[in-house]
Formats: structure tokens, C-alpha cells, sequence
């Protein structure tokens, strides 16, 4: 009988000791642990993505102002300078005639008469 005296003590004992075993937390500790290394994962590999595209990022800076630099040592090397198209233009109308296609053959030996009929499209050379 004193065991059976005993045994609501431990019982009401061992109710009151409510607490964490070492395999609860050993557990729990371990789930932390793994969480923790997939959030370091994760801002690891964001921080490599950053940095590949920051890279990506200087070096079109850097081609566009390198371009841009050879763009204006080129534009600095070449004079623009306006071309007159007036005399090309009267040609093309037809309003300079033969005299201005003769003026620019430097004689009436048959050449002017050869780039009128190209301009008018007429062949007045085969008479």
C-alpha cells in the first residue's frame, strides 16, 4: 500500500514539471539552425545577383562614355561644310538646259550632249 500512497505525489509531481525535453530542443534548434542557413543563402545569392548587374551597369557606362568621347574627337576631326545642290537641282528640272551640261563639260565635243540625254532619257547621241 505505500506504494500506491505514493504514486498521485509523482503523479501530481511530475504534472507540475512541465518543461522542454533535450529531444524537443536539440530539435528545435536544429529547425533554427536550417532556417537561419536558408535566409544567410538567400541574401547571399541577391548580394551576388547585385553585384553582377552593378557590374553590368559600370560597364555600359563606361562603353557609352567611351563612344561618346570617340563620337565628339570625330566630330571635332571632320568640318561640316554645307554642299551647294542648287546647280544639281536646276539639272534635274531641266531649267539649266544644255548650255549649263556644256558649261560643265568644258566643251561642246559631244559630252554635254551625252549627260543631257542621260538626264532627259533620251538617246540624242545615236543620230
Amino acid at each position: 500500500m505505500v506504494c500506491n500512497r505514493f504514486r498521485p505525489q509523482f503523479a501530481r509531481a511530475r504534472q507540475a514539471k512541465r518543461g522542454v525535453t533535450l529531444l524537443e530542443l536539440i530539435l528545435a534548434l536544429a529547425l533554427s539552425v536550417l532556417i537561419m542557413m536558408a535566409i544567410g543563402m538567400a541574401i547571399n545569392l541577391h548580394m551576388k545577383t547585385l553585384h553582377a548587374r552593378r557590374t553590368n551597369v559600370e560597364e555600359s557606362q563606361l562603353a557609352h562614355q567611351v563612344l561618346r568621347r570617340i563620337a565628339d574627337e570625330l566630330r571635332g576631326a571632320v568640318q561640316y561644310q554645307v554642299i551647294d545642290f542648287s546647280n544639281i537641282e536646276q539639272l534635274a528640272s531641266g531649267q539649266a538646259g544644255a548650255s549649263a551640261v556644256a558649261g560643265m563639260a568644258g566643251d561642246d565635243s559631244g559630252l554635254g550632249a551625252a549627260l543631257l540625254a542621260g538626264l532627259s532619257g533620251s538617246d540624242e547621241t545615236s543620230e
